[in-house]
């Protein structure tokens, strides 16, 4: 069945770093080539929309957007679905923050993403580029003082971030993340997924990129098999695995490979090129 719709995740698959934005000229090539052979090209992101409109207007993409990782879906700027995290759960996720300093807390919300200070500016603007934030877009994130945490669940949350370089580190506190909630201590089912090692995200309940990708193909009147879906990360996973096509970066994770049905090359060898001149065009 001829592939009508592709969904591509940015970092790591449409350009090669959070660090390098440049979009290779093949890898645009291919998909302004997919277009006007009739297929409709959409971008699935954690970023929120804000963010992920760069990307959008980069490769003129003529689909829908997901963004904060599946939690909104946008067409001409136009939402056609915002879910939002209940505002208990962020009262607990960032009081857990508040008790844990080596965490750095971010949310999405829909101006854009904001974080708890850590009380040093520095490291709160690094710590935005260590998520994959440019310099320029770092600057323009709100940072809201501990005092100032009640703001976190007064607002219309689709995500929250926890970030901690420390890896090992920040698994110990994923780990008990998921006890709480499979035990049922942390009061909601929250979706969680990691775009980089250093990370990981509550999402509002059984919303993914994948979830969010069959509902904007419904919009379309795509069937599942005639969706390609590519990405690199776990956050990805959902996705490639509901698409007629999932299709995984040779930079990808181990797990994203498995889940795949092909594995291209890497994003710094225009893997996202290969993969739709060797299935769509």
């Amino acid at each position: 069945m001829a592939i009508k719709l592709i969904v591509s995740d940015v970092d790591g698959t449409l350009v090669n770093t959070p660090q390098d934005y440049s979009l290779h000229p093949r890898v645009k090539e291919a998909i302004q080539k997919a277009m006007a052979k009739g297929a409709l090209f959409s971008i699935a992101s954690g970023r929120p929309y804000s963010s992920a409109q760069q990307f959008v207007s980069l490769v003129g993409a003529n689909g829908p957007t997901i963004c904060n990782n599946g939690s909104d879906i946008v067409e001409n700027g136009r939402a056609l679905q915002s879910m939002l995290l209940p505002k208990e759960f962020v009262k607990l996720c960032v009081e857990y923050a508040l008790l844990h300093p080596s965490i750095f807390l971010m949310a999405g919300r829909e101006e854009g993403l904001i974080c708890l200070s850590t009380g040093d500016p520095a490291r709160d603007l690094q710590l935005c580029i260590d998520l994959g934030i440019d310099e320029h877009d770092a600057k323009k994130v709100r940072v809201y003082e501990r005092s100032e945490a009640r703001v976190f669940w007064e607002s219309d949350l689709r995500k929250i971030i926890y970030l901690d370089n420390d890896v090992p580190n920040l698994q110990k506190i994923r780990a008990e993340w998921e006890e709480m909630i499979q035990t049922g201590r942390a009061g909601y089912e929250a979706h969680m997924a990691s775009s980089f090692p250093n990370n990981f995200e509550f999402m509002p309940k059984n919303v993914n990129k994948g979830t969010s990708m069959l509902r904007m193909a419904e919009h379309l009147g795509i069937l599942p098999e005639e969706i390609m879906a590519v990405g690199d990360n776990e956050n990805d996973i959902e996705m490639i695995r509901m698409a007629g096509l999932g299709v995984a970066m040779g930079n990808g994770t181990e797990a994203v490979r498995a889940a795949a049905r092909y594995v291209t090359a890497t994003a710094a060898e225009d893997g996202l090129a290969l993969a739709i001149e060797k299935f769509v065009l």
